[in-house]
C-alpha cells in the first residue's frame, strides 16, 4: 500500500506538472498572439514589447516569443517616437554646446603668437588689430554664449563662422593666402564636420571653399597690393600686414603646426567616442542574440 501510493502520487505530481506546462504555453502563445496583432506605432510598439516579455517570461523555451522579441528589438519603428525625437534633439544641442566650448578654446591658442607678432613689427595696424579683435575676442565669445544657450542658436553659429573666416581671409595680408589661411580654413572645415546635422556640414564646407576662394581672389585681381610675386627662380612674398624679418618663418611654422594639432585632437576625440559608442552597440548586440536558439545562431553565424 505505502508503494501504490507513493506511485500514485508521483503521478499526480507528473500530471499536475505537465498540466501546468500545457497552461504557461497557451498563456504566452497567447501573448505573443496578442503582441503580434499590434500595430507598428508608438503604442502598439510599446504594447507589443510587454506582451512578448510576459509571453518569454512565463514560458522561456518558446523560440517564437524569443525570435518575435529580438525582431522588434533590432528594428527601428517606421515613425520615430517623440520621446527618442526629443532625446536626439536633446543630444544634439549637448553635442553643440561642446563643440562651441572646445572652438573657442582653439581660437585662444593662437593668443600666445600675438606679441610675437608684434615683436616683428606691424605694417598694418588697423588691419591687424581688426583681424586679432575678431579672431581672439569675438569669435570666443561669440562661441561661450553658444556653449551656454539652453538651445544654441542657428543664427549665432553662422556668425561664428562668418566672424571666424573673415579675419581668416584678413589675415592672408600677413604671408599672402597660400599660406596660414589654407590651414586655418582646413582645421575650421574639420571641426566643422563634427556638427550633428548634414545640411550644416555641407554649408560649413562651402562657406570654408568661399572663404579661401575669397582669399585667393583679391590677390589675384588686383583690388588690394599683392603678397606674391612670381620671379624666375620662385615666388616672392611681399611683407604686407607685418615685417617678414628671417624670424618670420618661425611665426608661420609654428602657426602651421597649430591648425595641424586642432583638428587632429577634434578628430581623436570623436574616433575615441565613436569606437566607445560600438563597443557598446556590439555588447548589446551579443545580449540581444543569446536570445535566440542557440541552434539559430549557429545557422546565421
Amino acid at each position: 500500500m505505502p508503494g501504490a501510493r507513493a506511485l500514485h502520487d508521483e503521478v499526480e505530481r507528473y500530471l499536475a506538472g505537465a498540466h501546468d506546462r500545457e497552461r504557461r504555453r497557451a498563456q504566452a502563445t497567447a501573448h505573443l498572439e496578442t503582441a503580434l496583432a499590434h500595430a507598428d506605432t508608438e503604442v502598439g510598439r510599446s504594447a507589443a514589447l510587454r506582451e512578448l516579455g510576459s509571453a518569454v517570461a512565463i514560458d522561456p523555451d518558446n523560440t517564437d516569443a524569443r525570435r518575435a522579441l529580438v525582431r522588434l528589438l533590432t528594428s527601428a519603428p517606421r515613425v520615430l517616437p517623440p520621446a527618442v525625437r526629443q532625446q536626439v534633439l536633446d543630444d544634439e544641442a549637448a553635442r553643440l554646446r561642446e563643440l562651441a566650448w572646445t572652438r573657442a578654446v582653439s581660437y585662444l591658442g593662437l593668443a600666445p603668437l600675438v606679441p610675437v607678432a608684434l615683436w616683428l613689427g606691424v605694417r598694418e595696424p588697423l588691419w591687424f588689430w581688426l583681424c586679432t579683435f575678431c579672431f581672439l575676442v569675438v569669435a570666443p565669445a561669440l562661441n561661450v554664449l553658444q556653449s551656454r544657450a539652453r538651445t544654441p542658436k542657428v543664427w549665432l553659429e553662422v556668425l561664428i563662422h562668418i566672424v571666424f573666416l573673415a579675419s581668416t581671409v584678413g589675415f592672408g595680408r600677413i604671408a599672402g593666402p597660400l599660406m596660414l589661411v589654407p590651414g586655418l580654413v582646413i582645421a575650421s572645415s574639420v571641426q566643422l564636420q563634427m556638427h550633428p546635422r548634414p545640411a550644416h556640414r555641407i554649408g560649413a564646407l562651402v562657406a570654408c571653399c568661399v572663404a579661401f576662394l575669397l582669399a585667393f581672389g583679391l590677390e589675384v585681381s588686383g583690388l588690394v597690393e599683392p603678397s606674391y610675386a612670381a620671379t624666375g627662380d620662385g615666388i616672392m612674398i611681399h611683407a604686407r600686414m607685418l615685417e617678414l624679418p628671417a624670424a618670420a618663418i618661425w611665426l608661420i611654422g609654428v602657426a602651421s603646426l597649430m591648425t595641424m594639432v586642432t583638428p587632429s585632437v577634434f578628430a581623436y576625440r570623436t574616433r575615441t567616442e565613436l569606437s566607445v559608442a560600438e563597443e557598446r552597440l556590439h555588447v548589446q548586440a551579443w545580449q540581444l542574440a543569446q536570445i535566440v536558439p542557440a541552434e539559430e545562431r549557429r545557422a546565421t553565424a
